[in-house]
């Protein structure tokens, strides 16, 4: 019989440590991805004040990438045709991303606000609020990095703490 009390309090201490874990990584993820989308503003505002690059051919370079928004950018180019806007596709795939890498409300709304210009056919103008949008998130990018570094480690060994007393407990 004690022998299950100590598989079970092993077991309910790596409990503790596999949701502290799951919760870093959620934090990292969602650092990875702001930071890519403002390197992705960056690149889109250039190529289309350089090169004058269609949001077409602009989204299947992006989608080369093999961060988050690299996915982001390949399932949007695969998506967006002659018929379907890319402001629809870019708002719709922009819920199922909000979700999976937890944007706030603020972090969403921006970049919705990237698809909202790049479906206009005035690019040249969309250039600045791209940009504005990317230094944004640029910004936010530098203090994730800075807070998922600190509050990962936070919540891993809080979550540890907690998996560990109610293992106490129960042995």
């Amino acid at each position: 019989m004690s022998f299950l009390k100590l598989i079970g309090a092993v077991l309910t201490a790596c409990c503790g440590i596999a949701v502290g874990l799951s919760k870093r990584k959620n934090i990292f993820e969602h650092a990875t991805f702001i930071s890519g989308m403002s390197v992705a503003c960056e690149k889109i505002a250039a190529e289309i004040s350089l090169r004058r690059t269609p949001p077409s051919e602009i989204f299947r370079r992006l989608a080369n990438e093999t961060s988050p928004c690299g996915r982001f950018f390949s399932e949007i180019s695969m998506r967006v045709t002659s018929v379907v806007a890319i402001e629809s596709v870019w708002s719709g795939l922009l819920d199922e991303y909000s979700q999976r890498y937890c944007l706030s409300d603020g972090e969403r709304d921006e970049i919705d606000h990237i698809g909202t210009v790049l479906s206009r056919y005035d690019l040249e103008n969309a250039v600045s609020a791209i940009a504005s949008v990317g230094n944004s998130l640029s910004l936010q990018a530098k203090e994730l990095e800075i807070s998922a570094n600190k509050d990962g480690k936070v919540w891993l060994s809080v979550c540890s703490a907690v998996g560990a007393a109610v293992a106490l407990v129960l042995f």
